[in-house]
């Protein structure tokens, strides 16, 4: 087995596909520094499974992708295969050839894949497990892993032979043993608790299953005596209601009438008192209006007392401003007068001194030159004229014979320039043409991103749209899962609707019958609609008049009676609608309590009925008040005295007489009134389901059909990227041959453009040469003028020459002195110049300020004038309208006395009525009172039978006809006996029936449970020996042959010594670490830390190859691991290696001569462009060195 093959895109510097042959042998890669040879060692250990993204120079994953440069755009993906010939069968895998491939996308991807197929990182662990392959074995081997052997603490070093010996297997599986005695331990402990636990539970609980079945025997006993006591009640009870409701029927005609006497009577108080509201209302909105009024003018004349004031300030302001600024104008005339003179002044003193400089000059040098002149200087200065007169002919000689030169170099220069012209425009043309190719280039690299991107965004389009279809073919099971749970919900409903489920016995048979019977209109849970916030109240206000059966007729009405008879199926109340009375709260009542907190309504007009079934509900509810809460409804009763059934919206209900009815059962049923709104809720939301599943089919064709369209269009642009890659290459060459040419115009141009600088060089050096000759024939020319004007001067009597020294003198200091007076005066009159400046501006702005300030007040006293005027006018309408309010509060204060009168007359009338109607009412209420009682203890029955024993008031006749036998004559006193027995079993746990049984089974389970894992924990324990006796073994049979072969080793490498392995701790091989003892050729025998760099380097090389001779794997990767050594080491260590190849595949990654010599071909890693890796292969004859 050998690596044949290596294929690199998009890793690291590799950005374009790169593939590696290899052959059996020694291959050398090589390369400089940073051409990115050692990313190849890198993407083989990264393909075998290496997951240290610092092991591969990186801090993130995304760095093994290729990042771009300045010319080349980052990739997306990188992608690593590595071939492994396996026709021996190496690996345990039924193929010639097996590929193995990693690739990590940027958005986070990693992917395997084995022979193609996606596979997990485990599988290839799997596969290189004990093959002497995989990314810490020894077939991949830095630089770095050299000197981790002797940098390593012996302990540390112990892997390196454990790799050697095959134990990885073995302690991975004794891990993996660990971890499930581990994992087993602590199910045991926890099995070990919940044992404990369910057996504190097993005793108690057996004794409360005990009471358990004692309870059920006596509550069914109770069951038979308390349902049999109820059903007695009911029907005495039901008598009874019948009675009392013929007596409130004729109390009330009688409380009708005086209401209506009492209702007109209140009318005409109302309507005094409501004309008596209005006219106080009207007299508060006078006094109020009148108070304003007052207000105002009093702010009024507040307002005008302040704008006089302020009008008068104004005044006052403008008049100091006037005089400030006639002031501040004859300040400024007298100024500008005084700094014209200042002005002229000192113009007359600057030219003056310019006079006095000048004068001062003339004398100064006159001066220089007579100090300066000697008695003894007239001899030099003949001298040197004469030797002014020989370079003045010298110079004027270079001067002609350098003209000439520059006349012959101006005539080669034209001749130069337009071979360069010519050249330059067969450049041009070349780079005019190697633009166009270039904008080709260009366009076609553009049209190729635009392609990939296109690509990039259509693949994320498909691989999105593919999720998409997945996650609606998810949403779309779940709507109709949640449909056809809906569904069964709505069924359900409509069921229990039709069969009247819940119903007394008698209403069921009336109703399933009504197709026969005639007149049969419906329930009065079925022919009402109460909105959700009301049901509850409504609920309790009916009752039982729930199960009331609406008829046409009395007719109707017999008829259904005649039938529950017949079939002895029970009772019904029938309510026929030609003899209901409606029934209404008094408007007396209803005045008193209709604007009172927490009132809402009448009940009877919070439902909806059907018009023909108006008089029902009136009927049932008109009496009854809804209030919000009980603090509230208790206001509204003692509001009405106690007259009025008021019920809140917790179903608490008063009764008229003031008794309160209240609480809540533990369960509460479902109330008939709800029933139908339920059917509605459940019908809108089946149907809003419906159309969900509807659309979300729709929404599923219209994607299935988008991603049929983005399947096409993936193949259509995985073309064009073909195709516009074959262009790109095309391109490219031409433009590599224009690149050509124009390098061999350029090295034309450079040559005459060389020629071009040294004539231009040469003719600038001798212009500047005439220049300077020139320069220096004008310097001879004056310094002979000056010389020969000197040697005159020197020809004066000495005594002259004294005589107007001191003239000069003389006329120095005086100059000096009038010229340091002037400048003095000059720089006075300056400064005051200035200071009348600043003196001048801040006038004018005085002045400027003034005027805006004048302008201001005009402006105010005009506004405060007119507002003044305004405040007088106002004044004057406010005092009319007091007037006219005094006027009106008379006249509504002789009104309210006529009223009075009339209002007490009035109410004495109606409190005489109230007397005898408050008689009736009590009379009703008793009545109504004792029937509410007789109901409630019905309901309340009722209620019990359902809620306690799930049984209707038929069934329970039923169940007394069937079962119950002997009644004994003190039936309630033998119910309470039953409940006393009960009540003194205590607290009742019926589950513990069950509960015990299913413990009683769990604890046997579990316990079964424990024995087991005991003996898988006792199986694992004596593995993990066996495991370790065999790590052992093989790691004591391998420590001895690596050693053997060590010592031969570095005795090759070395030429020479002795080295040796030793364990430090003999007697514990399954933690002991190795030492490393090297004595090197000329030398003691020391620790490997005590020896040279390179020494320890190649004794760590010398046992790296011991372990291959010891266990040899197919190939090995060595990256540059001689780099410590020697030039002659490196000889030595490549003709080791040369040694090696017949049974083992070595691949080099090097750069020094002496390995490179020793291979048997070579690729070249180059980075031509920046960031870019190359590749380049030379095979290498070995045959005449052998």
């Amino acid at each position: 087995m050998y690596l044949s093959r290596v294929e690199m895109t998009g890793f690291k510097s590799f950005a374009d596909k790169t593939i590696i042959e290899f052959d059996q042998g020694l291959t050398a890669v090589v390369g400089p520094n940073g051409s990115g040879k050692s990313n190849f060692t890198e993407a083989v250990r990264w393909v075998l499974g290496e997951q240290s993204i610092k092991s591969l120079r990186g801090n993130r994953m995304e760095d093994v992708i290729f990042n771009g440069t300045a010319d080349r755009k980052p990739v997306n993906i990188a992608k690593v295969t590595v071939v492994l010939n396996n026709e021996d069968r190496y690996l345990d895998y039924d193929f010639s050839e097996i590929s193995l491939t990693r690739s990590y996308n940027r958005n986070g991807d990693s992917f395997y894949y084995i022979n193609q197929e996606r596979v997990r990182l485990k599988d290839i662990v799997d596969l290189l497990l004990d093959s002497g392959l995989g990314k810490n074995s020894f077939s991949i081997i830095s630089q770095g892993q050299v000197e981790q052997i002797f940098l390593s603490k012996p302990e540390e070093r112990r892997v390196i032979f454990e790799e050697a010996a095959g134990v990885q297997k073995y302690q991975y599986r004794k891990q993996e043993a660990e971890r499930k005695l581990v994992k087993s331990e602590d199910n045991l402990s926890r099995l070990k608790d919940i044992i404990y636990e369910i057996e504190q539970q097993l005793a108690p609980l057996e004794s409360q299953r005990k009471n358990a079945l004692k309870y059920l025997a006596t509550a069914e006993q109770l069951k038979q005596w308390e349902v049999t006591l109820l059903t007695q009640q009911i029907e005495q009870s039901e008598q009874r209601t019948e009675e009392l409701t013929k007596r409130l029927l004729e109390i009330q005609q009688e409380i009708d009438s005086h209401s209506q006497k009492d209702e007109s009577l209140l009318t005409s108080i109302q309507q005094i008192k409501q004309q008596m509201n209005e006219d106080e209302t009207a007299v508060d909105a006078i006094n109020l209006t009148q108070r304003r009024h007052w207000q105002e003018m009093e702010q009024y004349r507040s307002d005008e007392r302040l704008l006089q004031r302020d009008l008068s300030y104004s005044i006052e302001q403008l008049e100091l401003n006037l005089s400030s600024v006639q002031q501040n104008q004859t300040n400024l005339e007298v100024l500008a007068q005084q700094l014209k003179a200042a002005e002229t002044e000192k113009e007359t003193k600057q030219q003056q001194c310019q006079e006095v400089q000048a004068q001062l000059d003339q004398v100064t040098e006159r001066l220089e030159q007579f100090q300066s002149l000697s008695q003894h200087q007239s001899e030099d200065i003949r001298e040197e004229i004469l030797a002014l007169f020989q370079d003045q002919a010298q110079a004027k000689n270079i001067v002609n014979q350098n003209q000439l030169t520059i006349e012959r170099l101006t005539q080669r220069l034209p001749q130069v320039i337009d071979q360069i012209d010519a050249i330059q425009l067969e450049i041009d043309k070349i780079n005019s043409q190697k633009k166009d190719y270039e904008s080709d280039a260009k366009r076609i690299e553009q049209q190729q991103s635009e392609i990939q991107s296109n690509q990039t965004d259509i693949d994320q389009q498909v691989t999105k749209l593919h999720w998409q279809q997945e996650q609606l073919t998810k949403q779309l099971q779940e709507a109709e899962n949640l449909r056809y749970r809906k569904e069964q919900q709505y069924q359900h409903a409509l069921d229990q609707q039709h069969n009247y489920a819940g119903y007394y016995g008698g209403v069921r048979a009336v109703m399933n019958e009504r197709h026969v019977l005639t007149g049969i209109e419906g329930t009065v849970a079925d022919l009402m609609r109460v909105a959700e916030q009301f049901d509850l109240a409504i609920s309790t206000a009916l009752g039982s008049s729930m199960q009331s059966i609406v008829v046409q007729d009395d007719r109707a009405a017999r008829q259904a009676i005649q039938y529950l008879t017949q079939q002895k199926a029970g009772r019904a109340t029938f309510l026929p609608r030609t003899n209901i009375k409606p029934k209404y709260v008094s408007k007396s009542h209803l005045a008193q309590i209709e604007n009172q907190p927490g009132y809402i309504g009448i009940a009877s007009e919070l439902i909806h009925v059907e018009p023909a079934n108006r008089i029902i509900a009136e009927h049932l509810l008109g009496g009854t008040v809804i209030a919000n809460s009980l603090k509230e409804a208790q206001k509204l009763a003692q509001s009405t005295r106690h007259q009025v059934k008021i019920v809140t919206l917790d179903g608490d209900v008063l009764m008229p007489g003031g008794s309160v009815t209240g609480g809540k059962s533990q369960r509460q049923s479902e109330s008939m009134l709800s029933r139908q709104n339920q059917i509605d809720k459940l019908a809108k939301e089946l149907a809003g389901l419906e159309e969900n599943v509807v659309k979300l089919n729709q929404q599923k064709h219209t994607l299935s059909k988008k991603y049929q369209q983005s399947m096409t269009q993936q193949s259509e642009y995985q073309l064009k990227n073909r195709q516009i890659v074959e262009q790109s290459n095309e391109v490219h060459r031409l433009i590599k041959e224009q690149e050509t040419m124009l390098l061999q115009k350029q090295n034309q141009l450079a040559i005459q453009q060389d020629l071009r600088q040294d004539i231009e060089e040469e003719l600038v050096t001798y212009q500047e040469e005439v220049t300077k000759a020139q320069g220096q024939l004008e310097q001879v020319e004056q310094t002979l003028e000056s010389q020969q004007a000197l040697l005159k001067q020197l020809q004066f009597d000495e005594g002259e020459k004294q005589a107007h020294l001191k003239q000069l003198n003389q006329q120095s200091q005086s100059l000096h002195t009038k010229l340091a007076v002037l400048e003095v005066e000059v720089k006075q009159l300056v400064e005051r110049i200035k200071t009348m400046q600043l003196q001048q501006a801040e006038g004018h702005a005085n002045k400027e300020a003034s005027v805006k300030q004048q302008q201001v007040h005009r402006n105010q006293q005009s506004d405060y004038a007119e507002q003044i005027e305004q405040l007088q006018t106002k004044i004057q309408q406010l005092d009319a309208l007091l007037k006219e309010d005094e006027q009106q509060l008379e006249k509504y204060k002789q009104q309210k006395v006529d009223q009075q009168a009339q209002l007490e007359t009035l109410e004495v009338e109606r409190e005489e009525v109230v007397k005898i109607q408050q008689k009736m009412f009590q009379k009703q209420v008793q009545v109504e009172t004792q029937i509410e009682q007789h109901q409630t203890t019905i309901d309340q029955h009722l209620n019990h039978l359902n809620e306690e024993y799930q049984l209707t008031y038929e069934m329970a006749k039923e169940l007394i006809e069937e079962q119950v036998v002997n009644i004994p004559e003190d039936l309630s006193d033998q119910v309470k006996r039953l409940r006393q027995q009960i009540h003194r079993l205590g607290p009742i746990n019926l589950q513990a029936i069950d509960d015990w049984d299913e413990l009683s089974a769990r604890y046997n389970n579990l316990t079964h449970q424990r024995d087991d894992l005991l003996m898988a924990m006792e199986q694992l324990t004596q593995t993990m020996q066996e495991m370790d006796h065999e790590v052992v073994t093989r790691f004591a049979q391998s420590f001895e042959e690596i050693d053997r072969q060590f010592q031969k080793t570095f005795q090759k490498l070395f030429a020479g010594g002795h080295a040796s392995l030793q364990l430090t701790q003999p007697d514990d091989l399954l933690t002991t670490g190795v030492d490393i003892i090297a004595q090197p050729p000329g030398k003691k025998k020391q620790s490997l830390a005590l020896l040279s760099g390179g020494e320890r380097a190649l004794t760590a090389i010398a046992l790296l190859f011991a372990i291959l001779e010891v266990k040899p794997v197919p190939f090995v990767i060595l990256d540059e691991v001689e780099a410590a050594l020697d030039d002659a080491n490196v000889v030595r260590y490549g003709s080791y290696i040369r040694e090696f190849t017949h049974d083992t595949q070595f691949i080099v990654v090097t750069h020094r001569q002496g390995t490179m010599e020793s291979a048997d071909r070579l690729y070249g890693v180059t980075m031509e462009k920046s960031g870019v890796s190359k590749l380049a292969t030379v095979t290498l004859d070995h045959r005449d060195s052998e």
